[in-house]
């Protein structure tokens, strides 16, 4: 905080700094909820016209991430590029991090759910949506609904998406 802000409230009495606070919190909680946080560079991280975040978290330490117009996220959504080896320990393990190859691509008109979560590589096609809590760890077919842990197709958002041979494969015990 600036020092002439810091000077005001040290004048204040104790109820005028409550009741300050009071007014305040509900703002700064609005903000912070429409906020996205991002580990890793900034640079990497490519948004389209209309994007809508709220308080996505993007990591981005192995990957970009390119999200097309009109896309829009629920709350809490993860975007993750980064990973870590699973075969090393210890300090190993925290330090070895790929600084690339884990792109994730989502294309225009995509939904993506309140806290769903999306680990690259992988590419979710234009208009598909992404259910609540799902987890996407593979490519999702534009204009369908995936959801799930991990996400598998449920059907398509409308009928110009349909193909019914994918409808039963996505239905089929074998998928489930």
């Amino acid at each position: 905080m600036s020092s002439d802000i810091m000077e005001l409230i040290d004048k204040m009495t104790a109820e005028e700094t409550k009741a300050l606070a009071k007014r305040l919190t509900p703002l700064i909680s609005h903000e912070l909820m429409l906020t996205p946080t991002i580990w890793g560079s900034r640079a990497r991280l490519h948004l389209g016209k209309g994007v809508v975040l709220i308080n996505t978290l993007f990591n981005l330490s192995s990957g970009d991430v390119h999200i097309g117009d009109f896309v829009f996220f629920g709350h809490n959504v993860s975007v993750l590029t980064g990973t870590h080896a699973i075969d090393q320990f210890d300090l190993a393990r925290q330090c070895s991090i790929p600084l690339s190859g884990r792109d994730v691509i989502i294309e225009k008109g995509v939904w993506i759910a309140t806290n769903a979560t999306i680990i690259g590589p992988c590419r979710i096609g234009e208009n598909a949506v992404i259910g609540v809590g799902s987890v996407v760890m593979e490519d999702v077919r534009a204009g369908w609904f995936y959801a799930g842990v991990p996400a598998k197709p449920i059907k398509p958002v409308s009928p110009e998406y349909a193909d019914p041979s994918v409808c039963a494969a996505a239905r089929s015990p074998e998928a489930i």
